[in-house]
């Protein structure tokens, strides 16, 4: 009986070594994950900006999410193609509710640095997109942006 009893033990013992050894190999020596395109702080395929395949936003002067903190932010979005131009600035008035929807969620550091603006602007671009149906924004460009601290 005390013979299996350590054969238990030590079958146990030696799997949790194996599972430790295998688990700190792959998360020291393994390969480095790749993000997706379009996730914050990958590039995503490049679109030439025109007139054309541009709208802007006009100034957002709004409250953040925290108690006396303000957002002020202008934005162009780049258009998947020129064709949307119209149909895009007939919903204008949509977008800008979306936008401040998006921005009256956030915390002020959840805005600020690079890693935040382009998590902002990914935001802003999956609201818009819902709103709009499909893909019609390609990406955001914010031209100004000042955090109130």
């Amino acid at each position: 009986m005390r013979n299996r009893i350590l054969y238990i033990v030590g079958a146990v013992v030696a799997l949790a070594t194996v599972f430790g050894v295998s688990f700190l190999t792959l998360k020291f020596f393994g390969p480095e994950p790749g993000p997706a395109a379009g996730a914050v702080g990958v590039p995503v395929a490049q679109v030439e900006i025109t007139a054309e395949n541009t709208v802007e936003l006009t100034e957002f002067v709004t409250n953040l999410a925290e108690e006396r903190r303000y957002i002020k932010v202008t934005m162009e979005l780049v258009l998947s193609n020129d064709k949307l131009k119209p149909s895009v600035e007939s919903n204008v008035p949509r977008i800008r509710d979306a936008v401040v929807q998006v921005l009256n969620a956030k915390q002020s550091v959840e805005v600020t640095g690079s890693e935040g603006a382009n998590k902002l602007k990914v935001d802003i671009k999956e609201a818009v997109n819902k709103l709009l149906g499909g893909t019609p924004v390609h990406e955001v460009l914010i031209t100004d942006i000042v955090v109130q601290f």
